[in-house]
């Protein structure tokens, strides 16, 4: 079992981690390209490296777990509707140093404007800060959210990092708590890059 989160500032959810004292590996998607419409989800993954069954939401894993286990090992990929064809000619942005924004403007694909918004919120959160890059990665996510209104991790970057739009409930109320339990059981809290606000 293993954990992968979409967050922008990952070391939120190693502290999280810490604090419920979880077991198992975390790994980090800050520019979710799983591409998970929302979370969490739950995916059975193979020997190979193959997404085999995925979860409906809502549901719990229970019986459809055992039946994976249960199964041979598989040696090719499966064909699963969910599972995106990538386009090789298809820019992906790790850094705002490799985006096209001429091309970008134009763009009416919302992952790349979610990519686009991460890699400059990460600029923002870095030493190579430039005045607009915070707005930048709003304006991204804004486009993103609004090509794709049902998108819940789109969504959600907006309500914690963008403009003040109205959040459900807060996200981040628990680091105070998680920080005091730790340090209670004599270990030190993971530091935070960024602190929430």
């Amino acid at each position: 079992m293993l954990g992968i989160v979409q967050e922008q500032h990952p070391e939120r959810a190693r502290l999280f981690h810490q604090w419920k004292q979880l077991d198992w590996p975390l790994y980090v998607d800050s520019y979710n390209y799983l591409e998970v419409p929302y979370v969490p989800i739950t995916l059975f993954i193979d020997e190979a490296g193959f997404v085999q069954y995925v979860v409906p939401f809502g549901e719990t894993p229970g019986k459809a777990l055992e039946d994976f286990l249960a199964q041979p090992v598989v040696t090719a990929p499966p064909v699963l509707g969910f599972q995106r064809k990538v386009d090789a000619g298809k820019p992906r942005f790790g850094d705002v140093a490799s985006m096209d924004v001429a091309k970008l403007a134009k763009s009416e694909d919302q992952w790349d404007h979610f990519h686009a918004g991460v890699a400059y919120r990460a600029r923002y959160d870095s030493p190579e800060r430039e005045s607009a890059d915070f707005a930048k990665a709003v304006h991204h996510w804004t486009r993103a959210l609004e090509i794709d209104p049902n998108n819940y991790i789109f969504r959600r970057r907006l309500q914690q990092y963008g403009p003040r739009l109205d959040k459900p409930y807060p996200f981040y109320d628990w680091v105070i708590e998680a920080r005091e339990e730790i340090t209670e059981r004599g270990e030190e809290p993971l530091a935070l890059v960024t602190e929430p606000g």
